[in-house]
């Protein structure tokens, strides 16, 4: 596409047909990449010799799931009241200290639980204390995003009517109850109906903490590699479809306005009688400490590894995978801009419409649609071209890259175009002095977003590409009983991402951080 195009594109609205056009263009690509895999396991799922096991895998997968989820919500929605009611470090450092998990592989904390039962001899080994150790791992992992989507509502509150309520005689915990949470019961139910979706997709926390129970994604991932595809495409399938189901209801619920940190805290003062109190800054300070202290244990044992894991290895892997990582976010952050301009420019309801496939993608869980990627073009693991895992990526993690810059696009001001090609410019001359300026930092973001989701992602690399990932080669580290070459991999990771991270705080500071896990 040429510049004067583009600039039409990212310019007014869009053209009938040209929308038509584009539009039609999107919704064949993600039919091809993302329907197409995932409708191809129905043909071996017929195949498929007993459904006990499945039923089995999906009930303690969804059992799992619903307490994880109790518990996430609970404490979350405790820490996002006491972070947007109070002021000064403790809220701050909360709020940081919640984004770290973002940017890990999602079994970090899974892998740190890990060293720390290894370290006291409590390995677990029994069907109950593995589903115990996976829901504690869960709750970890999975609480940023409640604190986010809860903080993010709460921070929308009018503290005036809880203020009201105080002086008008209602004790505080009765404002709290009768005035908060009636306001924020749309946001604890996106957040619940967001880390039901994740947990349920799980597969990374299962295999990193080394359960004996039977879970659903696990034995899909078994299967897949002991060969018996009827059994691992009937998993997948049960595992999709509640997954894509919570996940329609979670975007139903606001989770495109609500799912991004940071949180801003202190918008507005706070009336003294619902400032939290020095004794919530303690327990926000204890929360930090705790989230931090976890993490902690996975470089510390990745520190004191063997000499069997050399660092050229973890070097030499890490940097494949960077390269992988680069050239998702390429090709994600063209999809996501193409999305964006048709979901900002064409007329409503066209543009809703597609909007929601691009958002639709994450519902599915990356077992199912990597497993769907060797169904449908009759490749092994070991086989898989590269370009395969490049396009699983790219359209897996279109939600959060369409979200950010179709909020963007459509804060544009018209005003400035029109104004710009009444004194003369063209479209190309628009969009590269007006359009592409404004646009540059959400684009910057959405690329290096991309960049640090692909380098995190393990459960969709785990059947088509472990050997140039290195969050999918720490899973299966960890789950041969290798734990501190994992740890090792998982640092190096780690190193990469912060930076990454980093120049991103530089070049889009205002930019939210809206990440899915991998």
């Amino acid at each position: 596409m040429n510049p004067r195009s583009m600039g039409a594109l990212a310019g007014r609205s869009l053209s009938p047909a040209l929308g038509a056009v584009l539009g039609a263009g999107l919704v064949t690509l993600l039919a091809v990449l993302v329907a197409w895999p995932v409708l191809a396991l129905l043909g071996p799922a017929r195949a498929a010799a007993a459904a006990g096991p499945v039923l089995t895998g999906l009930a303690t997968t969804a059992l799992v799931a619903l307490v994880s989820t109790l518990v996430t919500v609970s404490v979350a929605g405790a820490l996002a009241y006491l972070a947007t009611r109070a002021r000064g470090a403790p809220s701050r450092a909360l709020v940081v200290a919640m984004a770290l998990p973002l940017v890990l592989p999602p079994f970090a904390a899974a892998l740190a639980l890990r060293i720390g039962l290894d370290a006291v001899g409590a390995a677990p080994v029994s069907a109950v204390g593995g589903m115990l150790a996976v829901c504690v791992a869960q709750i970890v992992s999975l609480l940023p995003f409640a604190f986010a989507i809860i903080g993010n509502t709460m921070r929308r509150i009018d503290v005036e009517l809880e203020d009201a309520a105080v002086s008008l005689g209602a004790a505080p915990a009765t404002a709290l109850g009768r005035v908060t949470l009636v306001l924020a019961r749309p946001g604890v139910g996106c957040a619940a109906l967001v880390v039901l979706a994740l947990a349920l997709a799980d597969v990374a926390s299962p295999l990193a903490v080394g359960s004996a129970a039977p879970f659903l994604s696990v034995r899909v991932v078994a299967a897949a590699h002991e060969g018996d595809i009827a059994l691992a495409a009937a998993g997948s399938l049960a595992l999709a479809v509640p997954c894509l189901i919570v996940w329609i209801a979670a975007l139903r619920a606001g989770w495109t306005r609500l799912g991004a940190l940071p949180i801003e805290l202190a918008t507005r003062p706070v009336p003294p009688s619902t400032r939290a109190t020095a004794r919530a800054g303690v327990v926000m300070v204890v929360a930090t400490g705790a989230l931090l202290g976890v993490y902690a244990l996975v470089p510390v044992a990745g520190l004191r590894a063997p000499v069997g894991t050399p660092i050229a290895h973890v070097v030499a892997t890490v940097g494949a995978s960077l390269r992988v990582a680069v050239a998702v976010a390429l090709v994600g952050a063209m999809l996501a801009f193409a999305f964006s301009v048709v979901a900002a420019r064409l007329p409503i309801p066209a543009a809703r419409r597609l909007a929601w496939l691009g958002f639709a993608t994450a519902g599915v869980p990356g077992v199912a649609i990597a497993l769907g990627y060797l169904v449908a073009f009759d490749v092994t693991a070991a086989s898989a071209p590269l370009w395969m895992p490049i396009a699983a990526l790219a359209t897996w993690k279109l939600p959060a890259a369409v979200a950010l810059l179709t909020r963007r696009m459509r804060a544009l001001d018209p005003a400035l175009e029109e104004v710009a090609v009444s004194l003369g410019a063209d479209n190309a001359a628009v969009a590269r002095r007006i359009v592409a300026p404004l646009l540059a930092p959400a684009l910057a973001a959405t690329f290096l977003d991309l960049v640090v989701q692909a380098l995190a992602s393990a459960s969709l690399l785990l059947l088509v590409a472990t050997g140039i990932s290195a969050s999918a080669s720490a899973l299966t580290r960890v789950a041969a009983g290798d734990v501190a070459g994992s740890a090792t991999l998982v640092t190096g990771l780690a190193v990469v991402t912060v930076l990454v991270v980093l120049v991103r705080a530089w070049l889009a500071p205002r930019e939210p951080l809206a990440l899915l896990p991998a």
